[in-house]
């Protein structure tokens, strides 16, 4: 029973173009659904601990960061809630507002030598209108917000250069409201 009650449903195939994808996919794995039920889900990141990797990623309408934990099945635990008002908090009246509150792009940020079980997350906030430290106590920082004076759109899709730097786009379909109303764009 408790296997077929976590069986997870598999859709379509993974067809290769270009051989050096076989260096990260294996062609022959088929594409599980982890889950349903959500809006709009971008934003995934892989967490390679000690003891099970696992998956985050962010539903941009409903405002929440998931953690997909393998193994523990799609009927049960298949979507675990990792972080809530991820993407904006600062006035939940406004948040409701939005069509596109949540978080986007999201990197985990090395762990110390000290803490490395410590999962510190840089999360584009579409709602704040910030790229934000979530610290694994659940308090936040924001790292940037503003770009010559100008306040950031809605901050999208986070990479960081082997250097370190931050890069990231920042469009203007975050800012639209409810009732079909933009925000004034800054950038």
């Amino acid at each position: 029973l408790s296997s077929y009650v976590n069986e997870k449903p598999f859709i379509g195939s993974i067809e290769i173009l270009d051989s050096r994808l076989n260096k990260i996919i294996y062609s022959k794995h088929s594409m599980e659904i982890i889950t349903s039920g959500l809006s709009f889900t971008e934003g995934p990141v892989w967490i390679d601990d000690d003891s099970n990797g696992y998956l985050l990623f962010s539903d941009l309408q409903l405002n929440n960061i998931y953690r997909y934990d393998e193994g523990k099945g799609f009927f049960t635990v298949g979507r675990t809630l990792f972080q809530s008002n991820a993407g904006c908090i600062t006035n939940l009246t406004y948040c409701d507002e939005l069509v596109y509150p949540g978080s986007n792009g999201i990197i985990r940020m090395t762990p110390s030598k000290a803490n490395p079980s410590n999962i510190d997350l840089l999360v584009a906030q579409h709602g704040e209108r910030a790229i934000s430290l979530i610290r694994h106590n659940g308090t936040r920082q924001v790292i940037a917000s503003h770009f010559k004076g100008r306040r950031f759109n809605s901050p999208n899709d986070l990479i960081l250069s082997p250097e370190g730097n931050l890069y990231f786009t920042d469009p203007r379909y975050g800012l639209l409201t409810k009732s079909q109303q933009s925000i004034d764009a800054d950038l």
